[in-house]
């Protein structure tokens, strides 16, 4: 694609896709196999700079690569068909948030690798004015469940942001924000 604010709507994808530049929103649609295909090899979606948004709707394919790029971006889980997602996010990177909210009952796991690779670099300020550094967050609705793997449970604290209340899980110098109404595993 090229720089401006583009839109994509894909099924399946082969090799690599470049969106450039600029707010993007990319929809990854599911197959009939209920994944979000990426086909054979390395495929690979990099989003850019931009506050972008990737959606999908099904599992996401552990072979795929999917970068969001610099600023501020998305994951977002779409439900389509009655279907609830259920996805480890190993295969996403570059990614500040990540929205399990959906119409269904979804449920993602993350690790303190995931947690690595997916934060805002830049500082994010809770409703008290504290500056936060390495933050993922994870919104969610009550019905939605994380599972983590390699973080240390109960949560350190809660913090409020854009309204919401998040509970605070430390993973060294990173900081993964889920919502207070997801169920933890």
């Amino acid at each position: 694609m090229g720089n401006g604010n583009d839109f994509a709507s894909f099924l399946n994808i082969a090799g690599t896709i470049n969106m450039g530049a600029g707010n993007d929103i990319v929809e990854a649609r599911q197959t009939g196999n209920g994944f979000f295909y990426l086909a054979g090899g390395n495929p690979t979606i990099n989003m850019g700079t931009g506050d972008d948004i990737v959606r999908t709707s099904s599992t996401i394919n552990t072979r795929a690569s999917i970068d969001g790029g610099s600023d501020f971006d998305t994951l977002e889980f779409v439900n389509r068909d009655g279907k609830a997602i259920t996805t480890p996010i190993s295969m996403i990177s570059n990614f500040e948030k990540i929205d399990i909210t959906g119409t269904l009952n979804n449920s993602v796991t993350i690790s303190a690798s995931d947690v690595e690779r997916n934060h805002n670099a830049k500082a994010t300020v809770d409703a008290t004015g504290t500056s936060h550094n390495n933050v993922l967050i994870v919104d969610g609705d009550a019905g939605d469940k994380v599972t983590l793997s390699g973080i240390s449970k109960p949560a350190s604290s809660q913090v409020t942001y854009e309204g919401n209340t998040y509970n605070v899980y430390n993973t060294g110098s990173n900081e993964l924000w889920v919502d207070s109404d997801i169920t933890i595993a």
